[in-house]
């Protein structure tokens, strides 16, 4: 019996471009609901994502709107996959994080040799908590005004 493969290697390829958006730009929309319909846009390096967000809009694609989603909180870049960077709506980062949350971790355990949760930085960022919560529930904080928080308490 010779079994046919769904699809071939060239089809898969193609598909997955599709639904990226990689072969023909997304329709317009908001850049959450375009976020959402990649998945993710990988956001290790802070310029990355308006790039791969330009890839799937084409000639509509604008940073400030990317810029302008984050600042709304309509999207989060923050550590999710292989504990690097990406760009998710804020609908599906909390879904996503708590499914790679595992996965992390045990990244974490072989790369650093100890556990997460028992870690010097897991007990500073353990006593900062309530005050980097306080801040960022008035406005999103950079990487620096977090650190800032963190040497504080």
């Amino acid at each position: 019996m010779n079994l046919q493969p769904l699809l071939t290697l060239r089809a898969l390829n193609r598909a997955t471009l599709a639904r990226q958006g990689l072969l023909t730009p997304f329709p317009r929309g908001t850049v959450a609901r375009l976020v959402e319909r990649a998945g993710s846009l990988q956001a290790q390096h802070p310029d990355w994502p308006p790039i791969a967000l330009a890839s799937r809009l084409g000639a509509d694609a604008k940073p400030v709107d990317l810029h302008l989603a984050r600042v709304r909180r309509s999207v989060v870049r923050g550590s999710l996959m292989r504990m690097t960077v990406h760009v998710v709506s804020a609908t599906d980062y909390w879904p996503m994080s708590t499914l790679t949350h595992p996965f992390r971790f045990d990244q974490w355990r072989l790369i650093f040799k100890r556990d997460p949760l028992t870690s010097p930085l897991a007990r500073r960022i353990g006593k900062a908590h309530p005050a980097v919560l306080a801040a960022m529930a008035e406005r999103p904080l950079a990487i620096h005004e977090i650190e800032a928080i963190l040497k504080a308490e």
